[in-house]
């Protein structure tokens, strides 16, 4: 039913489809900030497509995007929006990668808890965008560790893999794009 619904609609009326929403997202700028949520799009899409990856490989390794954009859209829109960030990115990355387990129920324990340690390091007014992400990155990844390893969800192996790659990779991140990304979120 929605094949045919979609066959029948958007493609006959592609042209049409594109004005409405066009015009849609043309209206809502002009009644709320819109910015957040294109960025928002923009990590969810790009967290998603970093992870591909794990649609083929099974790695031990944690190299994902959501840390960098939780504390990002903490520190430049608020905690909601980290908030929203941190849960978003994931939820993105699993649908893509059809791969819901029950890491990714503490994957998101765990970026909620970096929107908070994001939003406690601004509330504090520390200025250091490099080094608060790296903190957060910490923080998470020992919040993480502790989680799984008292739930026995993985081995000491895998635990200390998903850790080291995770923290590694966010060094990595906030050390070359942390700044710059952050200058052109307006």
């Amino acid at each position: 039913m929605i094949q045919q619904f979609y066959n029948q609609y958007f493609q006959r009326n592609n042209l049409r489809v594109v004005l409405a929403l066009g015009l849609t997202f043309f209206i809502a700028s002009t009644l709320i900030d819109i910015r957040p949520l294109l960025y928002f799009a923009l990590f969810c899409i790009l967290n998603a497509g970093f992870l591909t990856y794990e649609r083929y490989v099974d790695l031990q390794l944690d190299l994902e995007f959501s840390t960098f954009a939780t504390v990002l859209m903490t520190l430049k829109y608020g905690l909601a929006w980290g908030l929203i960030a941190g849960v978003g990115t994931k939820i993105a990355a699993v649908l893509y990668n059809k791969d819901f387990n029950m890491n990714t129920i503490y994957s998101l324990a765990a970026y909620i808890a970096a929107a908070f340690f994001a939003g406690l390091f601004a509330m504090l007014h520390y200025q250091n965008l490099v080094l608060t992400g790296i903190l957060v990155s910490v923080l998470v990844n020992l919040f993480s560790f502790f989680l799984m390893k008292f739930s026995d969800m993985a081995s000491p192996y895998q635990l200390v893999m998903y850790g080291v790659s995770n923290i590694m990779f966010n060094i990595i991140v906030f050390l070359g794009f942390s700044q710059i990304v952050f200058k052109i979120m307006i």
